[in-house]
């Protein structure tokens, strides 16, 4: 027996052999079987129909609208980080032409140039494809919104609808019944007085069996009501024909994330102050963006109202926040207005505000702050600041510039350093000279050295 029972644990048997392809089937997808005909709801929601329909605008939607936000953050620092490159390899060829017109190194000229024109091809079709992709991004977010409101829509409209389409519908089935009723009841007093009972059975039954001339309800007793999905698609459908019947400028320009992309490739190709151009000139006349066009070119200081511009631009830049007067590590821009504060400093003070608004009462509302900018008036809540990267990426630029700066004048006054040194020591050599001359040398040496510490640590230029 036991060997029975062992032979029985080690060899399949044909029963157990069988369970592989009885198992097969079942994991494989219903594809075949097709849905029953579609039909129109008879009755209106239910309270288990509603808690369905409410629940359809949930997390979904959330993380449909954060996964574009990350998709336009990732191709606007991806448009920056090709355009960087393309910078830096345009300052190092210009560095090379001014050996090259000086006849230095020309071996590489035509090799470096040729490497430079073949980048500059790159990034351009590749700027055009980030472009397309920010604007499809941008029409995704659009639909993702149109879906929100949408569902928001049926949530509140659609029970109500179909309740009135039934009460509607019920309220016609029962006057056609009532009529149809006095009709065949008129019919048959009226065949009853004229004919004979056989011919007035035969007409009942052609009565019951075939259509009457009198009004009978539609599809039988059963109502037939608007179904909910078709009130979203036909929703979605109206918003969509509205939406793309919008010119790319209306689309697009008013956009927060396009505006921060067209931002971030001006800073990348010109790495100055110059402002970016108004949006109207962002697209062509058949409005199509206009690719690539995003300085003012060189003639735009022949334009006293450009230089007008630059110099109110140039003088809204500064490194420090205004309110904590330390360098930003996270500025955060106001929407109502042009100015930038610390993220922490101006939302703390937001958030001890007493002020509320945009809730019709003193205790309704968003709290707000009055920007703390002298001579503006805008009030500023949390939803009106955004993390600015454009401005983050210019101030980090400065930094580091600041920083080389720095690096470069502690390197040149070490040599200045050094360069006062070497006398001291070739003096040291011979100091078993007795004369006193030579003796006083050092001293007199010395000076200058003393000096340059002073120097060193009287930068008070740049701790201000």
């Amino acid at each position: 027996m036991s060997s029975r029972h062992r032979q029985s644990g080690t060899r399949p048997t044909p029963s157990r052999s069988s369970i592989v392809p009885s198992q097969t089937p079942a994991r494989r997808p219903a594809v075949e079987e097709e849905l029953p005909p579609y039909k129109k709801p008879s009755h209106p929601l239910n309270e288990q129909a509603l808690t369905k329909l409410r629940a359809l605008n949930g997390p979904s939607i959330t993380q449909l609208k954060d996964h574009n936000k990350k998709a336009a953050d990732r191709i606007t620092n991806a448009a920056a980080l090709v355009l960087d490159t393309l910078y830096e390899r345009q300052a190092a060829v210009a560095q090379k032409r001014a050996k090259w017109d000086k006849s230095i190194d020309t071996e590489s000229r035509g090799q470096d140039e040729a490497r430079l024109a073949e980048l500059q091809a790159q990034v351009d079709e590749f700027s055009k494809k980030l472009e397309e992709s920010m604007r499809a991004v941008i029409d995704n977010g659009a639909a993702a919104q149109r879906i929100e409101e949408s569902l928001a829509w049926l949530q509140t409209n659609a029970p109500g609808r179909l309740q009135k389409e039934y009460a509607t519908q019920r309220s016609q089935q029962q006057s056609q019944r009532a009529s149809q009723r006095a009709w065949e009841s008129q019919a048959r007093r009226t065949q009853s007085r004229d004919e004979d009972e056989d011919v007035q059975d035969e007409h009942e039954t052609q009565v019951s069996m075939g259509p009457t001339p009198g009004p009978t309800p539609p599809d039988g007793l059963r109502p037939s009501l608007t179904g909910v999905s078709e009130m979203y698609t036909e929703r979605v459908e109206r918003e969509k024909i509205d939406y793309t019947s919008i010119s790319y400028f209306g689309r697009y320009s008013k956009n927060k994330e396009y505006s921060t992309f067209k931002k971030m490739v001006h800073d990348a190709q010109y790495r100055d102050d110059r402002p970016l151009p108004n949006p109207e000139t962002w697209f062509t006349e058949t409005g199509e963006p206009a690719l690539g066009v995003t300085g003012h070119g060189e003639d735009h200081d022949d334009d006293d109202d450009d230089d007008d511009d630059i110099v109110m631009e140039r003088a809204t830049i500064s490194i420090k926040c205004p309110l904590t007067f330390l360098p930003y590590k996270d500025p955060y821009t106001s929407s109502k207005c042009p100015h930038t504060f610390e993220r922490n400093a101006i939302m703390e003070m937001i958030r001890k505000s007493n002020v509320r608004v945009g809730g019709g009462s003193a205790n309704n509302g968003d709290k707000a702050v009055k920007c703390p900018v002298t001579g503006c008036d805008q009030m500023l809540r949390m939803k009106d600041l955004n993390h600015d990267p454009v401005l983050a990426r210019r101030i980090k630029r400065l930094q580091e510039d600041k920083a080389r700066e720095a690096e470069q004048s502690d390197g040149e006054e070490d040599t200045q350093i050094l360069t006062s040194q070497r006398p001291i020591a070739s003096v040291q050599s011979r100091i078993q000279d007795p004369s006193p001359s030579r003796l006083q040398i050092p001293s007199t040496l010395g000076t200058p050295r003393s000096s340059i510490v002073d120097d060193l640590g009287s930068s008070g230029e740049e701790h201000e």
